[in-house]
C-alpha cells in the first residue's frame, strides 16, 4: 500500500470515517497520502474535490438520491460513483473489515452486493439465515463504517456463477413453477422473498440515513415474449417504494428502473443510451472480471490486463460514463456448495484483490491511480453534459505520406467549464500512433486513453503502467506452518445402501437431495446380462456431474462432464473384469454444481435422468427389469461429520496410509499449527497428490478443490482457509473428503503466501 500515490491529500474524504486498529496504523496511513503523487503527470491538480460524494457525508439523518441524464444525485448534489463488487458469502466476516477499507484506501465509494435468496432461505419455509457468511446486515454495516454507499441487487436471480443463480432448489417443487417467467406461481414468491428483504434492510435505506443508494430488480433479462413480467417487476419496484433508484442491468428494463450495461467494454452503449433511455445516466453495472472454469483452456481469462481494464475506463468516463462498478473487485472463494456448474473453487481471482485478499499488482495500483484522479476531477466531468456522441476527431501522422490525415479511431472527449478543463484523448487503433491536438503531436499507445489538464500537461496514461516498488510476485513460505501426517478412513459402499429410498426406476438426484449434498447413491441388482471384460456401463445423466461405478462392491472407475453450462450427457465406465449375473451395480452421483444460467422456466436436473445400460441392454424398463432402485444421500462421512472434532470421533482412523491410497470415497485428517500471521500474508492449503473432493477446516467446508490438469499444470493448485477459522498457536484440523482417490498425501502442505517485490 505504501507505493500507491495520491494526488492531493484531501482526496480521501471518507479516511476520516475509517476505524483502524491503531494509532500506529492511521499515521502510517496519513502519511502516506501526504508524500505521495501521481508519478504520470507533471502538473498540479485542484486543491477542492467535488462531483463525488461518500456516505459518511451524508450517514445518519435522511438523505435524498435522484438522478437525470448526467449522474446521480446524492443529496442534490452530483456524484461519480466508483464501485465494485463483493459478494458476501465467498468470504466471511473477519475478513470483511479489511475488504471494505482496503477498498476506500483504492478511492472507491459505493460496493456492489447481491442478495442470494438460496442461501438464505434453503428450505422453504425456514426463518431466514443471516449467520456467518450470510450475515447481509453486518455485511451492509461494515461497508457504511468506512464511508462506502451501497447498491443492492436484490435480484432474486442473480446469475453471478453461483450455484442455481442463487435460486433455492425447492422451488422446482412447487406445482406449475416457472422460473423467471409470468408465472403467478414464480411471482408470489418472487415478491415474497424481494420485499421481505427490502423489509430487512429497509433501516439502511437512503430515506433512513442509511447507505443504500441504489438497488437492481431482476438481472440479465432478454426474453422478448415476457414483456408481461418485465412490466410487472417495474410495478414491483414502484409497490416497494424504497426512494432511491432501480436497476435493471444487461438487457431489458421496466418503467421506474434504469438500464445500466455489463461487459468488457461499454462505449457501445454509451453511444446508443441517450437515444434509447431518455433522462437515465450511463452507469456500467459490471465491468467483467470474470472467472475460472475447471478447463485450463480459460486460464488468464480471468485476469484482464491493468491497460485493458484502464483503457474501457476512462473511454466510458471520456462519454460521459456516471457510474462504474468493477465485477469483481474482490471475487473470493466458494466456500460449500455454492459454485455455479463447472466453476473452480477460487472465483474472479485475476481483479484488483486476488482471491485470499492480497493485492493483485500492478493492476491494483494502476486502476487506483486512475481513480484519484477521476475523483479529483469529477467535478468538471459533472459539469458538461455527456459526450458521448461529440467526440473531436484528431489528425494522426501518416507515415507513408509524411502528412497529418483525418481518422475516426483517434477523438477526443472535451469537457470545459467553470469548474475547469480536461480532455480525454482516446485511440482506438491496435497500433501506436502521432496525434496531433491543441496544436501538439501526441504519441499514443495502442488502444489507449490518456487525460490532459487545461494546460494540455499529462494527468494519467491508461497504457503507462509504473511497476515501480510494487509487490507484483508471489511467493511461497514453507516451513512456517507445522503439520500433522495424515490418517485415513474409506467408506464402505454396503453402508451407502442403508435407509436407502426405493423406487422402480432410478429417480433424478434434486428430488431426493434437495440440493443438500454433492452425493447421491444409485444401487440396484442387475440379473439379465453378463459384464463382459469389453462391457460397460452407460448413464444418461447431465453435464456438470460426476459418476462412480461399483460392481459387487468393487470399483470399476468415474467418468464426469465439467463444463460450465447445463444439459442431458450420456457417460460411460468401462469394466475391468468378466462379471456374470446376478451382480450388484452401485453409481455414486456426485454434482459439479447447478447451473447459474437459469432462462425462464429452466429446471435443473442432476443424477440419472434417463437409462442405464449395462452393455448394450437398457436396465430401467420396469418390464425387463424388475428389481427396484435404491437411492441414499450424502456420504456417511458427511452424516457422521468425521471433518468436525466430534465427528471425527465416530470412525477408525488409519496411520497405515500405503493401504488408503487411490481408493474412491477415503477421508484423511491431519492437524497444523501456525502463529498469527498479518494482512500482508494468506494462508493455503496445496494439496498435490490429492483428486477431487471438498477441503475442511476446523468443521468449515472450504469448497470443492480438483487437481484437474492439462499438460501437468493444474488449473487451481492452491486453496484458501480464511484468517477468521484459524486457531492460531494452537491445533487446526484438517479434512480431506476425497472422491476419486488420493495418490499421495505426503505432497500436501498448509502454506503461507504473500506478493513481494
Amino acid at each position: 500500500k505504501n507505493t500507491r500515490d495520491s494526488a492531493d491529500p484531501t482526496m480521501f474524504q471518507p479516511v476520516k470515517a475509517i476505524k483502524l486498529h491503531s494509532m500506529m496504523s492511521k499515521i502510517v496511513y496519513f502519511v502516506v497520502l501526504l508524500i505521495s503523487s501521481v508519478p504520470q503527470g507533471t502538473s498540479r491538480q485542484p486543491q477542492v474535490t467535488t462531483g463525488m460524494v461518500w456516505y459518511h457525508e451524508v450517514s445518519g439523518s435522511p438523505y435524498t438520491v435522484s438522478y437525470d441524464e448526467r449522474s446521480f444525485l446524492i443529496n442534490e448534489q452530483r456524484s461519480i460513483i466508483l464501485s465494485g463488487s463483493v459478494h458476501y458469502p465467498r468470504s466471511t466476516p473477519g475478513m470483511w473489515d479489511h475488504i471494505f477499507e482496503e477498498m476506500v484506501l483504492d478511492g472507491l465509494n459505493a460496493v456492489e452486493i447481491y442478495v442470494f435468496w438460496n442461501i438464505h432461505e434453503f428450505k422453504k419455509g425456514q426463518e431466514y439465515d443471516f449467520s456467518g457468511p450470510a450475515n447481509l446486515p453486518l455485511f451492509i454495516e461494515k461497508a457504511a463504517k468506512v464511508g462506502l454507499f451501497v447498491n443492492l441487487r436484490v435480484g432474486p436471480y442473480v446469475c453471478a456463477e453461483w450455484n442455481y443463480g442463487g435460486l433455492p432448489v425447492w422451488l422446482n417443487s412447487i406445482p406449475g413453477m416457472g422460473l423467471r417467467s409470468d408465472s403467478p406461481v414464480w411471482k408470489k414468491e418472487m415478491e415474497r422473498f424481494v420485499t421481505d428483504i427490502t423489509k430487512i434492510t429497509e433501516k439502511y435505506l437512503a430515506c433512513n440515513g442509511g447507505p443504500i443508494i441504489l438497488a437492481q430488480i431482476e438481472n440479465e433479462y432478454h426474453w422478448m415474449q415476457y414483456m408481461d413480467y418485465i412490466s410487472w417487476c417495474g410495478e414491483l419496484v414502484a409497490k416497494l417504494d424504497l426512494n432511491i433508484p432501480w436497476l435493471m442491468c444487461n438487457g431489458m428494463s421496466a418503467n421506474n428502473t434504469i438500464n445500466t450495461c455489463n461487459g468488457d467494454n461499454c462505449q457501445g452503449y454509451a453511444h446508443n443510451h441517450a437515444r434509447r433511455f431518455t433522462g437515465q445516466p450511463l452507469a456500467w453495472t459490471e465491468d467483467e472480471g470474470w472467472f475460472q472454469e475447471w478447463v485450463l483452456s480459460y486460464r488468464g481469462w480471468d485476469d484482464r490486463t491493468a491497460e485493458d481494464m484502464a483503457n474501457v475506463i476512462l473511454a466510458w468516463f471520456a462519454r460521459g460514463g456516471a457510474h462504474h462498478n468493477y465485477y469483481m473487485w474482490y471475487g473470493g472463494n466458494h466456500m460449500g456448495r455454492w459454485a455455479a456448474s463447472g466453476i473452480a473453487n477460487q472465483y474472479a481471482n485475476g481483479v484488483n484483490m486476488h482471491s485470499d485478499l492480497l493485492p493483485n499488482e500492478p493492476k491494483r495500483t494502476h486502476l487506483t491511480r486512475m481513480h484519484k484522479v477521476i475523483a479529483y476531477n469529477a467535478a468538471i466531468l459533472l459539469g458538461s453534459k455527456i459526450q458521448a456522441n461529440n467526440p473531436i476527431y484528431l489528425l494522426h501522422y501518416n507515415s507513408a505520406t509524411d502528412k497529418f490525415e483525418n481518422d475516426t479511431q483517434q477523438m477526443a472527449f472535451v469537457y470545459d467549464n467553470d469548474a475547469g478543463r480536461i480532455a480525454f484523448i482516446q485511440n482506438s487503433a491496435s497500433v501506436e500512433v502521432v496525434v496531433k491536438y491543441s496544436s501538439k503531436n501526441i504519441t499514443m499507445q495502442p488502444t489507449s486513453v490518456i487525460i490532459l489538464d487545461k494546460t494540455d500537461s499529462l494527468l494519467y496514461d491508461s497504457a503507462k503502467v509504473n511497476c515501480t516498488g510494487l509487490r507484483t510476485k508471489r511467493q511461497f513460505i514453507f516451513g512456517k506452518v507445522k503439520m500433522e501426517p495424515f490418517v485415513a478412513w474409506s467408506e464402505s459402499t454396503q453402508e451407502a445402501i442403508m435407509s436407502a429410498v426405493a423406487k422402480q426406476h432410478p429417480m433424478e438426484q434434486l428430488l431426493v437431495t434437495q440440493d443438500e449434498t454433492d452425493y447421491l447413491f444409485y444401487h440396484t441388482m442387475v440379473f439379465t446380462t453378463v459384464l463382459s471384460n469389453y462391457s460397460f456401463v452407460a448413464m444418461d445423466s447431465r453435464k456438470a456431474n460426476s459418476l462412480l461405478v461399483f460392481v459387487n462392491g468393487k470399483f470399476q472407475g468415474a467418468v464426469d462432464n465439467h463444463d460450465h453450462t447445463s444439459g442431458n450427457i450420456t457417460m460411460s465406465v468401462g469394466i475391468s473384469a468378466p462379471i456374470s449375473k446376478p451382480f450388484n451395480l452401485t453409481i455414486l452421483s456426485v454434482s459439479l454444481g447447478l447451473d447459474n444460467g437459469v432462462y425462464p422456466n429452466f429446471k435443473e436436473m442432476k443424477g440419472i435422468v434417463g437409462n442405464v445400460y449395462v452393455g448394450d441392454t437398457g436396465i430401467t424398463d420396469s418390464s425387463i427389469h424388475q428389481t427396484e432402485w435404491l437411492h441414499r444421500s450424502k456420504l456417511t462421512g458427511e452424516i457422521f461429520k468425521v471433518y468436525t472434532h466430534e465427528g471425527a470421533q465416530k470412525v477408525n482412523w488409519s496411520s497405515n496410509i500405503s493401504s488408503y491410497l487411490n481408493f474412491p470415497l477415503t477421508w484423511f485428517k491431519t492437524t497444523f499449527t501456525v502463529a498469527r500471521y498479518t494482512t500482508d500474508y494468506s494462508l493455503l492449503v496445496k494439496l498435490t497428490g490429492f483428486n477431487r473432493g471438498h477441503y475442511y477446516v476446523n468443521g468449515v467446508d472450504l469448497g470443492r478443490y480438483w487437481l484437474i490438469d492439462f499438460e501437468g499444470k493444474p488449473v487451481q493448485e492452491y486453496y484458501f482457509i480464511p484468517p477468521d477459522i484459524v486457531n492460531y498457536n494452537d491445533l487446526n484440523l484438517l479434512v480431506i473428503g476425497e472422491e476419486l482417490g488420493a495418490s499421495d498425501t505426503a505432497r500436501a502442505v498448509v502454506v503461507l503466501s504473500t506478493m513481494t517485490i
